[in-house]
């Protein structure tokens, strides 16, 4: 299929806290607005919310859950993942450490603003900036703008204003 030969595949990860996924409807639009710029069959909202949440029902505690919509001929492929929470309170306390990846953000690709399953880089940069001590790789856009990690969206905050990267720099 397209979605195992070329990465065709969006995905949304969603925490689900004591059963609820978290802001559902935000998740859930922009997956559907990745499959319908990319070309990807887009399933049936009420069947995916269905089978969604019976998913949901059949697992235990807190988790990040993921939701995949692959190309697979002329149909949507979807499949439900889950992993674990992989930050504590901890974390948001004492923040994280970041450096910056040599690999860099084209904000002129149209797969810049999409979860896609080809995520490698991410993945590569990770073990990268893991290996050197630090949390997270931070990538640069081809202007030197920050645009997020490979993981994680990074913000700003000065005197009680927050600021983070425009989503036209290519987060």
């Amino acid at each position: 299929s397209e979605a195992l030969n070329f990465g065709y595949s969006v995905f949304e990860t969603i925490k689900v806290v004591d059963g609820k996924p978290e802001y559902l409807k935000l998740h859930f639009d922009r997956l559907f607005d990745s499959c319908k710029d990319l070309d990807i069959p887009i399933p049936e909202r009420n069947e995916l919310e269905e089978n969604m949440f019976k998913f949901i029902s059949s697992r235990e505690g807190d988790f990040g859950l993921k939701v995949l919509v692959s190309k697979a001929m002329d149909m949507p492929l979807v499949s439900f993942s889950t992993r674990k929470l992989v930050y504590a309170s901890s974390d948001y306390e004492n923040g994280f450490s970041g450096v910056i990846s040599s690999a860099v953000r084209d904000e002129n690709s149209l797969l810049t603003y999409h979860k896609t399953s080809n995520y490698m880089l991410n993945f590569v940069e990770k073990k990268k900036a893991l290996q050197m001590g630090y949390s997270e790789p931070i990538f640069l856009n081809t202007a030197g703008m920050i645009t997020e990690g490979a993981t994680t969206n990074i913000f700003f905050l000065k005197e009680d204003k927050i600021f983070t990267p425009k989503i036209t720099d290519g987060i």
